[in-house]
């Protein structure tokens, strides 16, 4: 017979899975992999190179939005939309 101290343990367990799934879901990722989450002060402290990124990511919003190139050409881009 389980004492309540092994049924709480076992329901922690239980949770901080489906929190694993539920965070891996957020993020995209589909492998089913396992993960650990940690607190390091050394990853916080690099700054990731994003400009490539978004660069790409501008791009692809062009040739995927016809009307944001006319909108573009025709000078009639919201502030700050077409740089």
């Amino acid at each position: 017979m389980y004492t309540q101290r092994q049924i709480e343990r076992i329901r922690a367990k239980g949770e901080a899975a489906r929190m694993q799934g539920e965070l891996a879901a957020l993020m995209g990722d589909t492998r089913q992999a396992g993960f650990s989450v940690i607190d390091s002060e050394a990853a916080f402290s690099q700054t990731p190179d994003l400009s490539a990124a978004v660069d790409g990511l501008i791009e692809a919003a062009r040739s995927r939005r016809p009307d944001l190139r006319a909108a573009e050409a025709n000078g009639a881009c919201p502030a700050g939309w077409c740089a």
